[in-house]
């Protein structure tokens, strides 16, 4: 196993173990609470705990190399682990949206105020913590899992604060006796609203790894950076045509060339084809992705279609 890899599953295993720690902790402090809120951001935390476990395991699996059974490698398993993370994330925020509704149609439900702003203030100041060290790591190891790792400590973050800033204007309405009859109803419409801002991540996480593990095209920029490189070797050695399919999985950028030469073209020997590819690696390596590329040259166009 890498050191990279070593490092990341650290990371992940760290998170997990601190995760679980919070994920219990909020779900019993949720329940003497009688917060439906807390209990959310316990049982999400819960859940998402269980998924790192995946998570974790699928890193395992990709560390062992396997050439014979996987000889394009295994990078399709991390997108593949996303979406599975975030289906399960998904139907439980719908569930939580459900449930809160029926709450608030049955009357609303009152929250003990004290212990709810003191488990809110520490889940945000742990939660701010995490992120932050999540987000100096994944900037220096380039891994789909820690970037979801980090996005949902981010959302955990803005989650816990929310919870925290709410039950604070709850505090201050039932000292100042302001609009008390709203009380009951504010901790499942909060969850509701909270609900409907996690679901920005899932929903993005699958949509991007959905792109992945149907090799559809990686973003613009890095499109457009490779297309830069072909354009410029295609004029350099006058090459009558090329077709250019690139693609992307986890670090690995994946990019089938084909060329259409003529008689004009300034390649005259095997030996040239692999000058030419070896310009084209040197070129697309400094785009700073692992690469798979396969250039191929041909007289008949149809072969490149």
């Amino acid at each position: 196993m890498s050191l990279l890899l070593k490092k990341e599953r650290n990371l992940l295993l760290n998170s997990v173990i601190i995760a679980i720690i919070f994920a219990f902790a909020g779900v019993i402090v949720g329940f003497y609470a009688k917060s439906q809120t807390i209990i959310f951001d316990g049982l999400y935390s819960l859940i998402s705990v269980l998924l790192s476990f995946i998570s974790l395991s699928a890193l395992n699996f990709m560390s062992k190399k396997d050439h014979k059974n996987y000889p394009y490698g295994k990078d399709a398993v991390e997108p593949l682990v996303i979406i599975l993370k975030y289906s399960f994330i998904l139907i439980f925020i719908i569930g939580s949206i459900i449930s809160s509704t029926l709450i608030i149609l049955n009357g609303g439900k009152i929250v003990n105020l004290d212990i709810s702003l003191i488990y809110s203030s520490f889940s945000t100041i742990l939660c701010l913590f995490m992120y932050i060290l999540f987000k100096i790591k994944s900037k220096k190891i380039n891994s789909g899992l820690l970037n979801a790792e980090t996005s949902q400590w981010a959302f955990d973050t803005i989650a816990s604060l929310s919870v925290l800033i709410t039950f604070s204007a709850v505090f201050f309405m039932e000292k100042y006796n302001l609009f008390t009859f709203l009380v009951p109803y504010v901790d499942p419409t909060l969850v509701i609203i909270l609900s409907l801002f996690f679901a920005k991540v899932p929903i993005a996480f699958i949509k991007s790894s959905l792109k992945e593990v149907l090799f559809m095209a990686p973003e613009k920029n890095i499109s457009t950076d490779v297309e830069n490189i072909i354009f410029k070797i295609e004029k350099k050695y006058m090459l009558k045509e090329s077709f250019l399919r690139v693609s992307k999985i986890r670090k690995t950028l994946w990019v089938e060339l084909d060329f259409v030469v003529d008689n004009n073209s300034k390649i005259y020997s095997i030996q040239d084809q692999d000058l030419i590819r070896k310009e084209i690696s040197q070129k697309i390596d400094s785009l700073k992705h692992e690469t798979w590329l396969t250039v191929s040259f041909t007289l008949d166009r149809k072969w490149a279609l």
